[in-house]
C-alpha cells in the first residue's frame, strides 16, 4: 500500500525546528551524566539534528523582510528646499573626496546612503550609520546589489555599542572599531544636541576624539526641521548657533571651507583636525 505523500508545510516546520530546539535544551539541561548519551538514547541523532538545521538555513535564506515607510525613507524628496540642499551638498561632499583619497570613512546619519554612495567612489571602507532600520535596510540591499564597499550598520549615536564581554574586550565599543580618515556628519547635529540632548561642545569633543577629517551641516533655528524638534520643547539651547559651533570647532580643528546652502538656513563645513588635538570620547 502505497503512503500519501505529505506535503511541506513552512510553519509546521518553524513549529518542528523550534519544538526540537526547545527539547534539546531541556535534555542538555536535566541531563545529569553525559549530554551525548542522553541526546543518543532519546533519538537524537547527529543526523537528525544536521536535517533540522538545514531545514532551518532553508527556512532563514527565504525570509524577505519589507520595511515599512518611515519619516526618513522619503525624507530627500519630502520637502522641496531638502532636494535643493542636496544637490548642493552632494557637489560639496564630491569636491572633498576629489582632492584627496582616504581609507576609511563613517557617515553618521547616512539617511538612505546618498553621500555614502559619493564617499564610496574615492574609499575603500564607508561605514555608513543610522538609527532607523528601514533606511540601513535599503542601503544595505542597494550597496550588496550594486557591490559596493559600504558597510551600513544600524547605530543610535546617542547611545551607541559599548564594549561588552569579558573585561569588555570580546566586543569593543563603537570608538575602538576603527579609526575614520573622514566623518560625514550631515544633518545630524541637531538631532544629536536639539533631541537627545547632548550639549553642542560635547558633540563637537566626540568628534573631535575620532580624529578625522569632519564634513558637518549645521541648520539654524529658522530651519524646518529645527524647528519641528522645537516645537514642544522649551528653547533651553542657547548656545546652539553657528557662531558657537565654529568656536567649539576651532579648538579642535581648522575650518578649511564653509558653505551656505540655497535654503538659506544650512551651513556645510569641511574642517580638518589639528595635530595632536584628539580627545576622549
Amino acid at each position: 500500500m502505497r503512503r500519501a505523500r505529505v506535503r511541506s508545510c513552512p510553519w509546521l516546520q518553524r513549529f518542528t525546528n523550534g519544538w526540537l530546539h526547545a527539547a534539546l535544551e531541556g535534555k542538555a539541561q536535566a541531563a545529569t551524566n553525559s549530554t551525548v548519551h542522553q541526546l543518543k538514547s532519546s533519538g537524537f541523532h547527529s543526523q537528525l539534528i544536521e536535517r533540522m538545521l538545514r531545514n532551518l538555513t532553508r527556512i532563514i535564506e527565504r525570509l524577505d523582510w519589507t520595511p515599512v515607510r518611515t519619516q526618513w525613507t522619503s525624507y530627500n524628496d519630502s520637502m522641496p528646499h531638502v532636494a535643493d540642499d542636496g544637490m548642493a551638498k552632494s557637489q560639496f561632499v564630491r569636491s572633498v573626496f576629489a582632492s584627496n583619497r582616504r581609507e576609511l570613512v563613517w557617515d553618521l546619519g547616512c539617511n538612505d546612503g546618498r553621500y555614502s554612495k559619493i564617499a564610496a567612489e574615492y574609499t575603500s571602507t564607508v561605514i555608513a550609520m543610522d538609527q532607523d532600520h528601514a533606511c540601513i535596510d535599503r542601503l544595505f540591499n542597494f550597496a550588496s546589489t550594486k557591490q559596493l564597499n559600504i558597510l551600513p550598520l544600524c547605530v543610535g549615536l546617542a547611545n551607541a555599542s559599548p564594549a561588552q564581554g569579558w573585561r569588555g574586550r570580546e566586543r569593543t565599543r563603537l570608538e575602538d572599531r576603527g579609526r575614520p580618515d573622514l566623518v560625514i556628519c550631515l544633518g545630524l547635529i541637531h538631532h544629536l544636541v536639539l533631541a537627545a540632548n547632548i550639549p553642542l561642545p560635547d558633540v563637537v569633543d566626540w568628534l573631535a576624539s575620532l580624529n578625522g577629517e569632519l564634513i558637518l551641516e549645521f541648520p539654524s533655528k529658522n530651519d524646518i526641521m529645527v524647528k519641528a524638534l522645537l516645537r514642544n520643547k522649551h528653547d533651553q539651547y542657547a548656545d546652539y548657533s553657528l557662531a558657537n559651533l565654529e568656536i567649539e570647532l576651532n579648538k579642535r580643528f581648522t575650518i578649511c571651507r564653509s558653505e551656505s546652502l540655497p535654503s538659506g538656513e544650512r551651513t556645510l563645513l569641511h574642517a580638518i583636525p589639528r595635530q595632536g588635538s584628539n580627545g576622549e570620547a
